[in-house]
C-alpha cells in the first residue's frame, strides 16, 4: 500500500493506514510533505511501515494542491529513477519551461463544458485538470481516457457542440492517437493539445505545470485566484 499526503492529519488518510497496517500481510509505504505528522506518528511503532516526511520550503499550499503535488511526484520519479525508469538529471528543465499552447487554451477554457483527454502518462494531468477546475469551480469537466472517448462519449458534442471545448494531454508516445481522434472532430469545437516532449513520469510532471497554468488563467478570465 502506498499512502501519500500533504499533512498527514486528515481523518481519512489516517483511518486508510489504521485499515492498511491491520492486515497482516501488508507492506506500507507513506511519503507526506509535513515532517511530523499524526500519519508519520502513526507508522513508527510498526515494523511493515516505511514512512517518509519532508518539509515544502514554500510552505503550505493554498486552497489547490500545486506545491505538495509536484514535490511528491518528483520524489516518486526520483524513487522511480533509481530503479533504472528515468535518465539522469531528469527534472534539470521544469523551472524553465512554458508550453507556448497555453495562450491558445482561452478559447476552450472559456466556455461552459470542457471535455478533458489523455492517454498513459497523461492521464494524471487529465485527472488533476477535472480536480482543480471543479473545486475551484471553474468549469464542468469531463474527463476521459482517449481510447474511452469513441465508446459513445463523443455522443455530447454532437448534442452541445456550442458550450463545449476540448483539451488533449498528450506525451509522444500518445501524438497518434490524439491527431487521429482529434481530426474526426467537428472543426467549430475549440479544441487545445498540451503536449510534452517527455515520456514517463517526466513528461507527466510537466503536463501538470501547464494544468497549474491553464488553471490560473481561468481564473484570470473570470476575475478571481483559484489558489
Amino acid at each position: 500500500v502506498l499512502i501519500l499526503s500533504a499533512s498527514g492529519q486528515n481523518k481519512d488518510i489516517i483511518q486508510a493506514l489504521k485499515r492498511s497496517l491491520s492486515n497482516d500481510n501488508s507492506k506500507v509505504g507513506i511519503v507526506v510533505a509535513t515532517r511530523n505528522s499524526p500519519l508519520a506518528d502513526l507508522s513508527r511503532d510498526c515494523s511493515r511501515a516505511s514512512c517518509f516526511d519532508f518539509d515544502l520550503e514554500t510552505g503550505k499550499d493554498g486552497f489547490l494542491a500545486t506545491n505538495s503535488l509536484v514535490s511528491t511526484m518528483i520524489l516518486l520519479g526520483r524513487a522511480y529513477n533509481r530503479l533504472g525508469g528515468l535518465p539522469k538529471n531528469p527534472f534539470g528543465y521544469l523551472a524553465t519551461r512554458i508550453n507556448p499552447k497555453i495562450d491558445e487554451a482561452v478559447p476552450v477554457i472559456q466556455r461552459q463544458t470542457i471535455i478533458a483527454l489523455g492517454v498513459g502518462w497523461g492521464m494524471p494531468a487529465v485527472f488533476d485538470f477535472e480536480s482543480k477546475f471543479t473545486e475551484a469551480a471553474l468549469g464542468n469537466v469531463q474527463a476521459t481516457d482517449l481510447r474511452n472517448f469513441a465508446h459513445g462519449r463523443h455522443h455530447w458534442l454532437a448534442k452541445r457542440s456550442q458550450e463545449t471545448g476540448i483539451v488533449v494531454f498528450a506525451t509522444p508516445d500518445a501524438k497518434t492517437l490524439v491527431h487521429k481522434t482529434l481530426a474526426l472532430l467537428p472543426p467549430s469545437v475549440p479544441r487545445v493539445t498540451i503536449e510534452t516532449p517527455y515520456d514517463g513520469p517526466q513528461g507527466t510532471i510537466d503536463l501538470l505545470f501547464n494544468v497549474f497554468r491553464m488553471t490560473s488563467l481561468a481564473g484570470r478570465l473570470r476575475g478571481f485566484d483559484p489558489g
